[in-house]
């Protein structure tokens, strides 16, 4: 799914694991409870994106945009975030505990509820 249009695409429980979904535009698609673990959505533009309840353990969204996304009651554990603009992200329930995300951007980023989350952000 390399450069895919995943534009309001719907993977609700879908199994993507491993996906390599690199620079794919997925603008208002649904992650609901997807499992994700080790995906590769790198440089992807997944905005207004629902990944409610998904599971992206060691998944990479290194320089993704992600704004306005749903990330509540998820798992990014040890997921590589580095760069990515999550701006607006509602993390409430989630947990990004050894998520790396150095030079990421959490503007207006709700943490509520959220473990391993950056604190006073």
């Amino acid at each position: 799914m390399k450069r895919a249009n995943l534009r309001r695409a719907d993977f609700t429980d879908a199994t993507l694991d491993a996906v390599q979904a690199y620079a794919a535009f997925g603008q208002v698609a649904n992650f609901t409870r997807t499992s994700l673990i080790a995906a590769d959505f790198s440089f992807a533009r997944v905005n207004r994106a629902n990944f409610t309840g998904a599971n992206a353990q060691m998944a990479s969204f290194e320089k993704a945009w992600m704004e306005k996304c749903s990330l509540v009651d998820s798992n990014f554990n040890n997921a590589n975030l580095q760069e990515a603009k999550m701006n607006m992200v509602d993390f409430d329930g989630s947990t990004i505990t050894g998520a790396r995300i150095h030079y990421a951007t959490f503007q207006d980023a709700n943490f509520e509820g959220c473990t391993g989350c950056p604190v006073g952000w």
